[in-house]
């Protein structure tokens, strides 16, 4: 969404031949950004495998290896 509108012109040798509008043009999505395609950023989708893994990681282990006894 603009400022203003957008219109198509038509030119030919210089000179404008036609204006036509209001219009609206669908954004022109480069390969990756569509919706259905992998995610490239790359942050966001290793700080959510990085969650899911803690998620299912076990918690706890750390202190089952101290000797809290032989101490």
């Amino acid at each position: 969404e603009g400022t203003t509108d957008q219109r198509l012109v038509a030119v030919e040798d210089r000179e404008t031949v036609s204006v036509h509008g209001p219009v609206a043009f669908a954004p022109l999505l480069v390969d990756g950004e569509q919706a259905s395609a992998v995610e490239r950023n790359r942050t966001v989708r290793e700080d959510r495998e990085r969650a899911a893994r803690a998620a299912e990681s076990r918690t706890g282990w750390e202190h089952e290896w101290i000797d809290w006894d032989g101490a």
